[in-house]
């Protein structure tokens, strides 16, 4: 049971560090001398990526709307029940890895919808399965944080950390809410939203062949939609009514020459299984056709939690202390370089 405790007092921290107001921290803090000087020349490098940066956003944002608006328009209408008399009711989104659990939830905390406006506050926490803190005890800090608020608390991708002793535990302190408040699950196990109880399920479907296509387009081609007949059917069947499918695969094969496109879409990588892996086939080969001057930037980066949060600067900070970045010949900051490998990496 210790590490149940370990993650019931972790994500319960989690949550109160949301809560409460916290001052900006700097990653500057520890150097001494030169810091505006180096400010000026990370802003000088996000301008010069600003257009890539820009339209790798617009992209994404738009691939989120993508056959999703009955989806949130649903969520949300499950959200405004307020039928039964109870502090706060479970609605769990159920769905394989990579069919837009996570986006669904995005968009529905992030709507304009007036429907949202009656939640204060919103608070959103990846959960996993791996929070590694030390156990605190939280629960009354956080009722208290929740005391008489009409809560929405989103738990992004619960797996099967959670049983029954666990969840009765951790929900405690939501019981001193107001009546009326909600939290949303997003996993791919079914199991999960019994165990926690949830009023709705709401179980999120592949996409169509034709909403894949378009995903894919808005990531691999810059104008129009070309026809590439057989070539088409095979793209669509390799995305598996995923948009994550489409999305990656269109920014892997939008970086390749057309002639290459047949080649990716053979490779044996397609037919392998693995199912002690989540990792889908696609995200597998974006990363074997990186370039090797990406491959081990993109690398470094697993040694991150999952789910945590970190900018471009902190990057590649990280980066130069690792000594992945090398001195340029030209006359060029490494600081500059980094940026540049961080932008060729988000426009993929």
């Amino acid at each position: 049971m210790v590490v149940g405790e370990i993650l019931l007092a972790a994500l319960l921290q989690l949550l109160i560090d949301r809560l409460e107001p916290r001052e900006i921290r700097s990653y500057f803090g520890s150097l001494h001398g030169g810091v505006s000087k180096r400010l000026a020349k990370w802003r000088g490098s996000l301008y010069e990526i600003a257009a890539v940066l820009n339209d790798a956003e617009e992209k994404q944002l738009t691939s989120k709307a993508v056959e999703l608006d009955n989806d949130k328009a649903r969520i949300i209408e499950l959200l405004s029940r307020d039928e039964r008399p109870v502090k706060f009711e479970v609605v769990a989104i159920v769905g394989i890895p990579g069919v837009g659990k996570t986006t669904l939830a995005q968009l529905v905390l992030d709507g304009n919808s007036g429907a949202m406006d009656q939640f204060n506050p919103k608070i959103w926490e990846y959960v996993s399965d791996e929070i590694n803190l030390e156990f605190n005890s939280t629960q009354e800090s956080l009722s208290k944080e929740l005391a008489g608020k009409k809560f929405l608390l989103i738990l992004d991708d619960v797996r099967n950390t959670f049983d029954y002793e666990l969840w009765e535990r951790l929900q405690l302190p939501f019981r001193s809410g107001a009546p009326g408040s909600k939290i949303i699950v997003t996993t791919r196990d079914a199991k999960v939203a019994r165990t926690m109880g949830a009023t709705e399920v709401y179980d999120l479907q592949c996409i169509s062949h034709d909403n894949c296509w378009k995903i894919f387009g808005q990531h691999a081609f810059k104008d129009i939609l070309p026809n590439f007949g057989l070539l088409q059917d095979k793209v669509v069947a390799r995305c598996s009514g995923l948009p994550l499918a489409a999305r990656s695969l269109g920014g892997l094969l939008g970086s390749k020459e057309y002639k290459e496109w047949e080649e990716i879409l053979n490779n044996e990588s397609w037919s392998l299984s693995d199912e002690e892996s989540d990792i889908l086939p696609v995200l597998k080969l974006s990363y074997y056709y990186l370039p090797s001057s990406l491959k081990r930037r993109f690398a470094y980066c697993s040694i991150l939690p999952n789910g945590y949060k970190f900018g471009e600067t902190q990057l590649i900070l990280m980066w130069m202390a690792e000594g992945l970045l090398k001195q340029p010949k030209e006359r060029k900051d490494m600081e500059d370089t980094g940026a540049d490998y961080f932008g060729e990496l988000l426009s993929r």
